[in-house]
């Protein structure tokens, strides 16, 4: 850090102009065509298992699919293995990082949901 500065400093920019860096950071991305960087309250989190690594099924087809909706790339198979479980993760690390593990909750299902359904007003 160059001499003068405190580790706390910061140059001071507009609204405008970290918009123009967020739109040049993220153009052309599924995440800008999908609206990623709105927000919706996290469902509060519960002591429910959740989809976890080696489920397979409807359930889990179904988590993939509203996944990939939202804009992760993510593949619709039915199987909860190792790329949908990161997958998990990072949604949680963005929208619910309360508890990220990588288990699709009722809590990470619900504001994943949630999420889905606030892109239909916008």
């Amino acid at each position: 850090m160059p001499s003068g500065r405190s580790a706390s400093s910061r140059i001071p920019i507009s609204r405008r102009a970290a918009s123009r860096i967020r739109a040049r950071i993220f153009r052309g991305t599924s995440c800008t065509r999908k609206a990623i960087g709105h927000w919706v309250a996290p469902e509060p989190l519960g002591e429910e298992h959740g989809l976890a690594l080696g489920d397979r099924g409807a359930d889990v087809a179904s988590l993939q699919a509203d996944l990939m909706r939202y804009g992760y790339e993510i593949a619709v198979t039915g199987s909860y293995d190792e790329p949908p479980r990161r997958v998990v993760e990072a949604f949680q690390r963005h929208f619910r990082p309360a508890r990220v593990d990588g288990i699709a909750d009722r809590s990470t299902v619900t504001t994943l949901r949630n999420l889905l359904a606030s892109l239909a007003s916008l």
